[in-house]
């Protein structure tokens, strides 16, 4: 009986949702949470989120009309507070009182 042979392949990716760095903005109601560098995480083709240190939002280009949230209390774990329904601009998602921009 001839041994067996076994080979173990693994392969490192990074799996879908994984952050990258990327420069941001978030602005609500006329102030500014992030601008800089942040972690950008892609959900699929269009979803996203952007984290800076005390905040992060989500936004739902996938969904019709395209909503957009952010987590509003640093102390937040969710993205509870609605920014509204968003239209793109560049890198931007906005409206008359939020802006998410992801510079990839």
């Amino acid at each position: 009986m001839r041994p067996a042979l076994v080979v173990l392949l693994l392969v490192a990716c990074a799996p879908a949702g994984a952050a990258e760095i990327s420069r941001c903005v978030l602005q609500v109601g006329g102030a500014t949470y992030i601008d800089g560098p942040c972690e950008y995480s892609a959900f699929d083709d269009a979803n996203f989120q952007i984290s800076g240190k005390d905040y992060f939002a989500y936004v739902y280009p996938n969904n019709e009309p395209v909503m957009g949230y952010w987590n509003g209390d640093p102390q937040a774990t969710h993205a509870h507070d609605p920014l509204g329904e968003l239209h793109r601009d560049g890198a931007c998602w906005l409206n008359d009182q939020a802006k998410v921009c992801a510079y990839r």
